[in-house]
């Protein structure tokens, strides 16, 4: 089985890396995530020159790496990769203290978990605290803990706030519940409070040290009353992973009556950490967040449902021939991935960036349109796409999306605008717009009051 598991290892590692790097250019949440980083790296403030809805910890710790490696979009994956090679080392470390490391079928799940993530979800803020997560169950299983350990659970719960404070409050909480089960329950309670707080009044000393407080309640706080949940799995998604949801959610549902029924107190921490990890669904559900949610709560189902259903020989045997067709699916796959795209283009921080011909003349068009007129400016969710490669900045009008703009809405996107004394606006037909967060108001409000002048490519223009 040691063999097996260094051939499972190795071929993870290898297919994070492969998957990652052969990736097309084609999630705007990638762009986004990446653009945050970049505006840290150029000295742009945080709530005051660019909207955000979390904490800055994913965009500071971005900026640094781009201040240091390039601000490409090729040093984000390579980022992307090191996220997921850790997410695969704790996972193995806790199933090690679950006595489940030599599990063959523990190490099948966790392949087609990771080959399901690489390809369908996308490393951001989300992905970082499913990493934060896995660490602190790592911690809280190890036995004769001490004052050190609880202080470090905290401390890690604190960094978890600070990336995504509705998912990090949220294991916040579930943290401490699981301290309610644990003989001097106070003590340790406070001590992964305090951790947690040593963090939290870190940034809070940098939010009041920048003056970004009423920015910060604006845009994560305030502004979330606007956000509309989205069903996107099953409206406009991959059904393949909506199927996949529908299983898990029975399988949880089995979860919860085995651990009532015995009881079993590493059982328990599993299932209440895998519960905090499903809030990363909501209010967006699609196959990123899902596959986010359910990765900690793999770690249940093994422990649960494998421990005690081992495989004879034949079926193991079975299971890798099953493996080698699926890793030379992928592998023909990605091989026609390559042959019909390229990662040559001309894109400045776009550069060894898979994309197929279609997006590259997309690009040239809007391109070209906008650097013969200086005063455009696109308003849709995936205009960032064309601003990056501009190095343009036009703040709140590169993110639009709808819950992302403050408390006041799409009302402030409107006050932009019209602060913009002449200038041509690019927004999208009302037939071929995806209604997912774009700011259907302020795109009304361009179409009624400004002269249209053409169409190209997806975009209609305006001009003002």
């Amino acid at each position: 089985m040691k063999k097996i598991k260094k051939i499972f290892y190795i071929f993870n590692i290898l297919l994070i890396i492969f998957l990652i790097f052969s990736k097309n250019l084609s999630n705007i949440d990638e762009v986004i995530n990446y653009n945050f980083g970049r505006y840290i790296a150029n000295g742009y403030e945080i709530y005051k020159d660019f909207n955000c809805i979390v904490f800055p910890m994913f965009p500071m710790i971005l900026g640094v790496i781009f201040k240091i490696f390039g601000e490409e979009l090729i040093i984000y994956r390579v980022f992307q990769i090191l996220i997921l090679l850790l997410i695969e080392f704790y996972f193995i470390k806790i199933l090690k203290k679950l006595n489940l490391d030599d599990s063959f079928l523990a190490n099948v799940l966790l392949t087609i978990f990771i080959v399901l993530i690489s390809i369908f979800s996308l490393v951001e803020y989300n992905m970082l605290n499913c990493l934060i997560l896995l660490i602190i169950i790592n911690e809280e299983l190890k036995e004769n803990k001490t004052i050190k350990n609880y202080i470090l659970i905290g401390v890690f719960l604190g960094i978890a706030i600070t990336v995504k404070q509705s998912v990090g409050l949220i294991i916040l909480i579930c943290s401490l519940i699981i301290s309610l089960f644990e003989k001097e329950r106070i003590k340790k309670f406070l001590l992964k409070v305090f951790g947690a707080g040593i963090i939290v009044g870190l940034m809070a000393i940098y939010l009041f040290a920048t003056n970004s407080v009423y920015d910060w309640c604006n845009y994560t706080l305030l502004g979330l009353s606007s956000f509309i949940p989205y069903f996107g799995v099953f409206l406009y998604g991959n059904y393949f992973i909506a199927l996949l949801t529908i299983i898990l959610i029975i399988v949880e549902i089995l979860a919860i009556i085995k651990i009532f029924r015995t009881k079993d107190k590493t059982g328990i921490i599993l299932f209440i950490y895998g519960l905090a990890s499903f809030s990363v669904m909501y209010p967006i559900f699609d196959e990123n967040h899902i596959l986010i949610g359910f990765l900690p709560n793999l770690i249940l189902y093994i422990y649960l449902f494998i421990k005690n259903s081992e495989l004879n020989d034949k079926q193991i045997n079975s299971f890798k021939i099953t493996l080698y067709i699926v890793i030379i699916a992928i592998g023909i796959l990605n091989i026609a991935n390559f042959v019909s795209m390229s990662s040559q283009n001309e894109f400045e921080h776009y550069k060894f960036i898979m994309m197929d011909d279609n997006t590259k003349q997309d690009l040239r068009t809007i391109i070209d349109f906008m650097s013969k007129h200086e005063n455009s400016y696109i308003v849709d969710t995936k205009g960032i796409f064309y601003m990056v490669p501009q190095n343009r900045f036009n703040g709140i009008l590169d993110l639009p999306n709808v819950g992302n703009t403050g408390k006041d809405g799409e009302q402030a996107l409107i006050e932009k605008i019209n602060k913009i004394d002449e200038g041509y606006f690019l927004v999208q037909d009302f037939s071929k717009i995806n209604p997912a967060q774009n700011p259907l108001k302020a795109i009304k409000y361009i179409k009624d009051n400004f002269k249209y002048i053409e169409t190209i490519n997806n975009f209609e223009i305006y001009y003002k």
